[in-house]
């Protein structure tokens, strides 16, 4: 297997470890069953330890992995890659009915 489908494999795992319709205990021993694994791409190997650090204190979302990424020193991973089922917190659209008098 060569290292494209390496990552490509290692970035569908975490996106089964974020996915928050999968049940809590199947994403706990999907974690638990690559514990010791080293993924083939330095950023999902950065997440994957973030979302084992993460995952025992309370549910992953792309609020709390992205500020523990950041604090780890990595500001710029995307979360949509990890949490393709699209953003946790839209920006709310304007209104562009209004008017101002």
């Amino acid at each position: 297997m060569n290292r494209t489908t390496n990552s490509a494999d290692d970035l569908a795992i975490l996106r089964k470890i974020c996915d928050a319709s999968l049940p809590q205990d199947q994403r706990f021993a999907l974690l638990e069953s690559i514990q010791n694994y080293v993924l083939s791409n330095a950023e999902h190997q950065v997440v994957f330890e973030s979302i084992r650090f993460l995952f025992s204190r309370g549910p992953i979302s792309p609020a709390r992995l992205s500020a523990h990424l950041n604090n780890r020193g990595f500001p710029d991973v995307s979360m949509e890659k990890y949490f393709p089922a699209a953003t946790e917190y839209p920006r709310p659209q304007e209104d562009t009915t209004k008017t101002t008098t």
